[in-house]
């Protein structure tokens, strides 16, 4: 159950799977880091602040697979 100002974040592996130039994968955990830091932000700047991050980490490296994210906050009681 969601309780007041949760976060539930849907991911796809493409998100997780992203590889870096040194070939580590972005991982669930430094997702969940990222989400947990910044949960209270309007989902639209969270989804931006998110992809930035994955562009980020990839670096010049291309793509291997889509990003799919579907976050929902639970805003009242």
């Amino acid at each position: 159950m969601l309780r007041p100002r949760d976060l539930l974040a849907l991911y796809s592996h493409g998100v997780t799977e992203t590889i870096s130039p040194q070939g580590e994968e972005f991982g669930s955990l430094r997702l969940a880091s990222l989400l947990a830091g910044q949960r209270f932000r309007p989902l639209g700047e969270l989804w931006e602040l998110v992809e930035a991050e994955l562009d980020r980490f990839a670096g010049t490296a291309i793509p291997g697979d889509d990003h799919t994210l579907v976050l929902l906050h639970r805003l009242r009681p």
